[in-house]
């Protein structure tokens, strides 16, 4: 990305304000370069634009996917956006000005897993449905794809289901961090 210009970031103007794991992309991005990125539920982009203006600002080579259905989780049936199947219209947009950074992958996130190989991922965000059974699947499907040396990590460790499926198949082998969690691979 020779020549890229410095971009200011705008994540704070997009949706909701759940995205609080700025420090864990940016530590990413200056730990990685010539990497692969997943972010495993993107919702309306605030974290996926953040990590965009992160690695145009880094100069560094990083591919970045962005896998959800854009459909909503059981907890969102009540939003607008996921009502009138306008989440992925409103990520589009939100994305606009880093689009050629992200990769959108519209499909279910144990789907997308099989699109990858075993320890080809540099660093794995998931952040997608919060119920037991699926955030079990995804660390189950997700965790294989990075590499030795790379990270995994996700999203609001204090949910219920979160918390439930981290202490069965991670066995304590993670890192809080704030309301987030690392596993150094």
């Amino acid at each position: 990305m020779e020549g890229a210009s410095y971009v200011e970031h705008f994540y704070q103007t997009l949706g909701e304000d759940w995205f609080d794991f700025q420090e864990i992309y940016k530590r990413m991005v200056q730990r990685y370069d010539n990497a692969h990125f997943v972010e495993v539920g993107s919702w309306k982009g605030r974290s996926s634009v953040f990590m965009a203006v992160e690695i145009i600002n880094s100069g560094r080579n990083i591919r970045f996917d962005c896998v959800d259905t854009w459909e909503g989780s059981v907890e969102h049936i009540t939003i607008s956006d996921v009502i009138n199947k306008k989440l992925y219209a409103t990520f589009m947009a939100n994305i606009q000005p880093v689009k050629n950074i992200i990769n959108p992958i519209r499909l279910k996130s144990v789907d997308a897993s099989k699109c990858y190989t075993n320890g080809s991922l540099d660093f794995v965000f998931i952040d997608a449905s919060h119920e037991y059974r699926d955030i079990k699947n995804d660390i189950l499907c997700w965790m294989p794809k990075v590499k030795k040396g790379g990270v995994f990590a996700g999203h609001d460790v204090y949910a219920p289901g979160v918390s439930t499926a981290l202490q069965e198949v991670l066995l304590g082998k993670y890192r809080v961090e704030g309301n987030s969690f690392v596993v150094y691979l």
